[in-house]
């Protein structure tokens, strides 16, 4: 069915999604589908998939597909496109390696693209890294998202370190307080109380 669909970067997009669906039960080939595909975002995604898909049986495998993925979303041309191909895989790899996420969201070249993938890696360190995920925390630039992205991290905390997800809790709090306009600081504080 995927090789009737005549239009390029609809075929890629489609091969992207059956890699991802496949990747669970038939690692080995979902990788091969996805080095089949020719546009740079979608193979990178479905690699990324697949790391996915293997990383707890097989990590070196998976940081291997990721640092492939990588190279593959620097490989998009066109600022704009190249940013979307970073934060889609970035937001991937995330739960499989957040320290090439971050990387990677640092370098997307658009400020609210890279505010919100910095979020998603902060949310991904919570409970492996909460250090490093505080810091990411503070250098999201966008308050909004950096508002929820510390309620996020605290509500992904709160089960392990109670002090913790206060403190951020806090932070959240404080940073809606700041906001000026009156309608994201209201959802900002519900978004923080639950």
């Amino acid at each position: 069915m995927v090789g009737t669909i005549s239009d390029v970067r609809w075929q890629a997009e489609a091969l992207s999604e059956v890699v991802g669906t496949l990747a669970g039960s038939d690692p080995d080939r979902a990788e091969r589908i996805a080095r089949s595909i020719t546009d740079n975002l979608w193979q990178g995604l479905a690699l990324a998939r697949v790391a996915a898909a293997v990383a707890a049986d097989n990590p070196e495998r998976a940081e291997a597909l990721c640092i492939g993925a990588d190279q593959l979303a620097r490989g998009v041309s066109g600022p704009d496109v190249q940013a979307k191909a970073l934060m889609r895989i970035a937001g991937v790899v995330a739960d499989i390696d957040p320290g090439q996420a971050r990387q990677m969201a640092q370098s997307i070249s658009d400020p609210a693209m890279r505010a919100e993938t910095l979020a998603r890696v902060a949310g991904a360190l919570a409970i492996r890294d909460p250090d490093q995920c505080e810091y990411l925390l503070r250098t999201i630039t966008d308050v909004g998202l950096q508002t929820e992205a510390y309620a996020t991290c605290a509500q992904i905390v709160a089960g392990n370190d109670v002090n913790r997800a206060a403190s951020l809790c806090r932070q959240a709090e404080q940073l809606a307080l700041k906001n000026v306009n009156i309608g994201p600081r209201a959802d900002a504080l519900r978004r923080i109380t639950g």
